[in-house]
């Protein structure tokens, strides 16, 4: 998981596309939940 979410969070933009199925669901869950 460590690779994954550095990898789309360091480039943002190649990999986001293929790791977003990943870690975008687990993190947009967790991001509004931390944020709030």
């Amino acid at each position: 998981d460590a690779f994954l979410k550095e990898g789309w969070v360091s480039k943002g933009k190649s990999r986001k596309s293929k790791v977003q199925g990943f870690p975008k669901p687990r993190y947009k869950i967790n991001e509004p939940i931390v944020s709030q």
